[in-house]
């Protein structure tokens, strides 16, 4: 990069025209390690987020009329478990959609929303790189993530 592209002060600086190859490539990544985790957390679903498993919906809320009423998770309205490993079967097709471009714009706001729903179900079978997956599946809301190696 010249010196005379790196100035600050330059409108074409902070508005101009970007590479977006390194960001295909981190959308690539980004998508082996979402793809990767579905099919890890898949076999542990029913356990960690039906009412079958270890925390059960009713030992948030009480009255199931009141489910889901102060916090967003799709999972807050799917406890039985075959629908858990349904919902989470279709979390790797959008990680693998994910991956290969296809409808990235869509599929990376379902992966988010998806993201935020597992945050908000059961907090306590997460741990610290989940919570940067989140934050990273936000911040990918907002690149062009398809302008380069999609399909």
């Amino acid at each position: 990069m010249k010196s005379s592209q790196a100035n600050v002060l330059r409108w074409a600086y902070w508005f101009g025209q970007v590479d977006s190859r390194p960001l295909s490539l981190f959308r690539i990544g980004f998508g082996l390690l979402l793809f990767k985790n579905a099919l890890y957390l898949l076999p542990l679903a029913h356990l960690f987020y039906s009412d079958a498993g270890i925390v059960p919906r009713a030992q948030f809320w009480p009255d199931p009329a009141q489910v889901g009423l102060d916090q967003f998770s799709l999972l807050n309205y799917v406890g039985t478990s075959w629908g858990v490993m349904l919902l989470f079967g279709a979390w790797a097709g959008i990680a693998l959609a994910l991956l290969l471009g296809y409808c990235t714009r869509a599929m990376t706001i379902l992966n988010y929303l998806f993201w935020l729903s597992l945050v908000q179900r059961n907090p306590f079978s997460l741990h610290a790189p989940d919570h940067v997956l989140l934050l990273l599946s936000f911040w990918a809301l907002f690149l062009p993530l398809s302008h380069s190696y999609s399909i």
